[in-house]
């Protein structure tokens, strides 16, 4: 069986643009709250969680790469691992996101700007994680203690 990493470096690019290709999305309660807030403040990423991006997968994000450069990146998969607890009695949330870029130009590691029409704007910190082919991926990993 194939790694996750080989399959993402691996993959003809049209067989992945028809699975990739946006997708209606059914806005759950949580993105519609979001979506109302956008307006006003700005969306932290305490509030952004693996069940807000989920339904997200295989739409568009654009990435602000500097005030001038902007990329329109594909959420190609969320992978959320489970929830642990440590012997404090914290919780532990780790998830990712994997983002293709059609760009063969890697975009540095680094903290970036991401929009999202159903979300907002939030800053997150993304890796180049393989290329392939036609195109990039980066990988963004959720980290946090819940008390």
């Amino acid at each position: 069986m194939k790694t996750r990493r080989e399959f993402l470096v691996r993959v003809p690019f049209l067989a992945l643009a028809g699975v990739l290709a946006p997708t209606a999305l059914a806005a759950p309660a949580k993105l519609k709250a979001l979506r109302a807030r956008r307006a006003t403040l700005p969306i932290s990423l305490d509030e952004l969680d693996c069940a807000t991006f989920a339904p997200l997968t295989n739409s568009f994000f654009k990435l602000k790469v500097n005030e001038l450069q902007s990329r329109n990146l594909i959420l190609a998969e969320v992978q959320e691992q489970p929830i642990t607890s440590t012997s404090e009695g914290a919780k532990l949330e780790t998830f990712s996101l994997t983002f293709w870029d059609a760009s063969t130009v890697k975009v540095p590691q680094g903290t970036y700007r991401l929009q999202h029409s159903a979300i907002g704007e939030f800053a997150v910190f993304i890796v180049p994680v393989a290329q392939a082919e036609h195109g990039q991926y980066y990988e963004a990993v959720f980290n946090r203690l819940w008390q």
